[in-house]
């Protein structure tokens, strides 16, 4: 015999999925920032949404110094900071990208092998959905860790 039986089981249950509501949230969260770089990036393909978002979120990790890049982690989706913190080496932190070719040539190299994306346009496009998504005091943190080069293809996030 179950331990718990007819509506206990039901009701056990149904706690348990409303507890996972977290993950529904990441989920749509995660859906919004990758459906936002399809659309600056005019594709339909998530999982080359995904790739950039990984390319140029990893690459700015790897930039900042940690606790900027931790403070990053914290405004991001629960689902993107898996991403964003994959590999991490904290301690190899911040990495010596002092102008914006050095930047693409990583941001290319984390993508991986395709002669059809161009690592300025996923750049552009992640920073943009970064813009739309972090506090603008966040941004400016970010901003100003950058070499002037990069700070001048990411534009100004406005207060709202």
């Amino acid at each position: 015999m179950p331990v718990f039986s007819g509506d206990m089981n039901r009701e056990k249950t149904m706690a348990m999925l409303g507890s996972l509501g977290f993950l529904e949230s990441t989920f749509d969260k995660t859906h919004d920032w990758l459906k936002e770089i399809n659309a600056q990036l005019h594709w339909e393909d998530y999982h080359k949404s995904w790739q950039a978002l990984r390319a140029v979120m990893h690459t700015l990790r790897d930039r900042l110094p940690m606790e900027e890049a931790v403070d990053l982690g914290a405004q991001i989706p629960l689902l993107v900071r898996g991403l964003y913190y994959e590999g991490w080496r904290p301690f190899d932190t911040p990495m010596k990208i002092r102008h914006l070719e050095d930047f693409l040539q990583i941001v290319e190299q984390e993508y991986g092998p395709d002669p059809n994306v161009d690592p300025m346009r996923i750049t552009e496009a992640v920073m943009s959905v970064l813009n739309s998504k972090i506090t603008p005091g966040e941004i400016d943190d970010i901003r100003s860790n950058m070499p002037e080069d990069i700070r001048r293809i990411w534009p100004t996030k406005k207060a709202a």
